[in-house]
């Protein structure tokens, strides 16, 4: 992504056994680094249910289908960002539609909550990409400002 290798960056492991709120304010308490230009980023996956992910790679279809259940719950995560809904993004085991079902585990999305913490008070998110390998497994970025 910087070729030069000139934005400095901070790696931080995820807690499995810990929620969205603990990523948040992880996030948060590494907000002050933007003001020396050094890079937060968050690297998972907006969906990650791999027992369907593995049923559809034996299938072969990489570009199956999204089923109502992966795309519902990626509009509902898309909306809310847009929003700037934190409180609804904290609460998305219990609000967003069908949000075991694409997060059986959490780690692959508490990343998203550790970027969002890092972006400060006012966030904005705005989505740069979105797509979906095997019909389940979407891959979507965003940047917080």
């Amino acid at each position: 992504m910087y070729p030069d290798a000139d934005i400095p960056v901070v790696q931080v492991s995820v807690d499995p056994h810990a929620g969205p709120l603990h990523h948040y304010n992880l996030g948060q308490s590494l907000e002050p680094l933007r003001r020396d230009n050094i890079l937060v980023m968050g690297s998972g996956s907006m969906t990650h249910n791999l027992k369907e992910a593995f049923a559809a790679f034996r299938s072969g279809d990489r570009d199956a289908a999204v089923p109502p259940w992966v795309a519902q719950f990626v509009d509902w995560m898309e909306n809310r960002i847009e929003a700037a809904d934190v409180d609804a993004l904290l609460a998305y085991r219990d609000r967003a539609p069908f949000a075991i079902e694409n997060h059986p585990t959490e780690e692959h999305l508490l990343p998203l909550f550790c970027a969002i913490g890092a972006a400060g008070k006012d966030w904005k998110g705005h989505k740069l990409h979105g797509s979906c390998d095997l019909g389940v497994l979407s891959m979507d970025e965003y940047a917080f400002t």
